[in-house]
């Protein structure tokens, strides 16, 4: 008698039976651990959502938005990713609020540089010090899913590391399926409140690219695709990314001096003031 290997899927086949089988592959959905990892979101947020629905700038409580963006740091890189995004949407959030999200773009907390080499070393199968001439300890930027480090290749090439954080993926698994079973709740719950907002298809879109993100590589290859249709841009330059430095987790790219977007808008409006 044949007894078939459960950790790998069945074939594809026909009928009633093969749909039976591929369902049965399938892994269980941890029910127990969404339902109680989204009600540690709920209590982590209800009093700053409350707080927002409510919020007044001139006589609100000034440290307000302070504690939203230490709850979305608290709560991990799901949420500080989901602050990013809000942190452009002034038209939803007061100012004060925006400004304060606006710092997780890039000063969220950092990795230490002992897990950072760790990382650098288990990508590329090298010591640090043969991977690169010099690797600055300080990341200049740290963000959701990343930091960065100014480095320089062995002929002298001034590049920047982008070193993904630990664990994320599991991390990400697991929040998403807390909020879409949070969404699958509101749907029974409120229908008719839910249907007049598009949080189902946000979520959706905020799955895909987000779990697409942590494969650096596909970023790398965005950045080649760019840098050949805007090739004889002279005013436009797309870092160059260094496939020899290039994983799932490092994104190895030309260091480019610059400003931020944002940061030239409020210079311009400065000086037009």
């Amino acid at each position: 008698m044949c007894i078939r290997d459960r950790s790998v899927p069945p074939p594809a086949g026909h009928g009633r039976r093969d749909l039976v089988d591929r369902a049965h592959w399938r892994k269980p959905v941890n029910r127990t651990g969404n339902l109680l990892r989204l009600a540690r979101i709920a209590t982590v947020l209800a009093k700053d959502v409350w707080t927002l629905r409510r919020y007044d700038p001139a006589s609100g409580d000034t440290g307000a938005p302070d504690r939203f963006a230490q709850n979305l740091l608290a709560l991990g890189p799901v949420f500080v990713k989901l602050g990013q995004i809000l942190s452009t949407r002034p038209d939803i959030l007061p100012e004060s609020y925006v400004a304060r999200l606006a710092e997780l773009q890039e000063h969220a907390p950092q990795v230490d540089f002992a897990t950072v080499r760790r990382i650098v070393e288990d990508e590329l199968a090298t010591p640090l010090e043969t991977a690169f001439a010099s690797f600055e300890a300080e990341p200049v930027a740290a963000a959701s899913l990343a930091q960065v480090h100014k480095a320089s290749l062995a002929d002298g090439t001034a590049v920047a590391v982008k070193v993904q954080r630990p664990g994320l993926e599991p991390l990400f698994h697991r929040d998403l399926d807390a909020l879409d079973l949070g969404l699958r709740i509101a749907r029974t719950v409120l229908p008719r409140r839910l249907r007049r907002t598009n949080l189902p298809a946000f979520l959706s879109e905020f799955r895909r690219y987000s779990l697409a993100e942590l494969d650096f590589r596909a970023e790398a290859a965005v950045m080649d695709r760019f840098r050949g249709n805007l090739a004889g841009q002279d005013r436009i330059r797309i870092p160059r990314p260094y496939r020899d430095h290039v994983t799932a987790r490092v994104l190895t790219m030309d260091w480019v001096d610059g400003l931020r977007l944002s940061c030239l808008l409020y210079t311009s409006d400065a000086a037009d003031e």
